[in-house]
């Protein structure tokens, strides 16, 4: 059993055991103190009444109250459940003197007593038994209470120790008093503790164990959501990629194999800048005599001759145009187109005189292989800028080339089935 024993506002005997701690409180008699209960405070409400000192250890009879001290903090920190009692509480309800005998040597007494008003109350006491025959002291004040107060029934109980209690049991004998198990007394009916709280270990674990079950459910599905997550988006690439090659074969529906044409589009050779300038010469030559042709200079750039970065402007001029129509012009212009892939556009971009300004757009990369004319020309010519006076394109020059070193442009090699887009011919 696990059981302390209070005194004023010392532990003087305990008893470590499993389950519910039992405190004995054994008040001294000027400890008590009496007031009127004026504010009709239940028991209740004076188990929570906690002061600086402690928890107050107190209990209302009849409209007063009676308060015996205060709870020990180390009582009060005890995670075990705590139920604190006056000894006289597991007094039986017809004895008139109780003896409760935890050890040799510690004992507490108690004797009913009843005032002038009737009001019938306990006196208790801790004897303190030494020398050494602690238990013969006992049996003597047994004696003297039982021959001072014939007739009185007198409870003397044992803390379940069984060579303490055979021992008891054969000095007690003479005055045909019999012992009994502490265990074996009951509280009355309708007597609330001076003081308790509960045991929330259980209820604590249980929180715990509900928190981390809650924090697992948590993890395992933000898990399962993420795994679905990702294969949503696997799925969701996988159907992109296929509506990206349904509409490669639906635009190359007719093209045997198209994956090897897009594979020959994305890839560049380095070519001689003089590659472009025979593609554009070639071209320009169509409408008159080539008369001079070079780099578009950025100053000439405009909205309408900007080009993506694929493609490369090549400014030409030619000399007496054979035909002024532009119906002609555009019809030339188309024909161009269709025999030279890599002539992306061509446009005028003014008149001075009976010269005709032309500026021709080239593929530069990612296009396909260029016919064997323009490769043999970027192999061969090496100029940047030419000038050739009333000389076609078609033939080849004799003048003395300006080379500018430091110029260098991709130009890819193109196939003639290649797609070209559209060419306009600008007045």
């Amino acid at each position: 059993m696990n059981i302390f024993i209070l005194s004023r506002r010392n532990i003087t005997f305990r008893q470590a055991g499993k389950g519910e701690v039992c405190v004995l409180m054994v008040p001294g008699r000027d400890q008590v103190q009496v007031v009127r209960d004026l504010a009709g405070m239940n028991d209740t409400k004076l188990q929570n009444n906690v002061t600086s000192r402690g928890a107050q250890l107190s209990r209302s009879i009849s409209g007063q109250r009676f308060i015996y001290g205060y709870l020990p903090e180390e009582i009060g920190e005890l995670r075990q459940a705590v139920k604190v009692w006056l000894a006289e509480d597991f007094a039986p309800a017809d004895c008139q003197s109780f003896f409760y005998v935890f050890s040799p040597e510690v004992v507490i007494h108690g004797v009913r007593e009843q005032s002038d008003e009737g009001y019938i109350s306990w006196r208790t006491a801790q004897l303190v038994l030494t020398g050494s025959q602690p238990l013969q002291s006992f049996t003597n004040a047994v004696a003297d209470y039982v021959m001072s107060n014939p007739g009185a029934t007198v409870c003397v109980a044992v803390l379940n120790q069984l060579d303490l209690y055979r021992q008891l049991q054969g000095l007690l004998e003479p005055f045909k008093i019999s012992p009994i198990p502490f265990s074996g007394l009951k509280v009355a009916a309708g007597v609330r503790p001076l003081y308790r709280h509960m045991d929330h270990t259980i209820i604590y674990l249980t929180g715990a164990l509900f928190g981390v079950l809650v924090m697992c459910a948590s993890v395992l599905f933000w898990f399962f959501n993420w795994s679905e997550r990702i294969q949503l988006d696997n799925e969701i690439e996988n159907t992109q990629n296929q509506i990206r090659n349904i509409q490669i074969n639906q635009s190359t529906g007719h093209i045997s194999s198209p994956q090897d044409i897009l594979d020959a589009m994305s890839k560049s050779y380095n070519q001689q800048p003089s590659a472009i300038i025979d593609a554009a010469a070639s071209a320009a030559a169509q409408y008159g005599s080539l008369v001079q042709i070079n780099f578009m200079p950025a100053e000439y750039t405009t909205e309408a001759s900007r080009n993506p970065p694929q493609q490369q402007t090549v400014k030409a001029m030619v000399n007496e145009p054979r035909d002024k129509l532009l119906v002609e012009q555009e019809r030339r212009g188309g024909l161009l187109v269709q025999q030279r892939p890599w002539v992306r556009s061509i446009q005028r971009s003014g008149a001075a005189g009976n010269q005709l300004q032309l500026l021709v757009s080239l593929q530069t990369s990612n296009a396909p292989d260029a016919p064997a004319a323009v490769a043999q020309a970027a192999r061969t010519a090496q100029p940047v800028s030419i000038s050739i006076a009333g000389m076609s394109a078609a033939t080849s020059p004799t003048a003395s080339p300006t080379v500018v070193p430091s110029a260098t442009v991709l130009i890819p090699t193109t196939s003639p089935t290649a797609t070209t887009s559209a060419t306009k011919v600008m007045p």
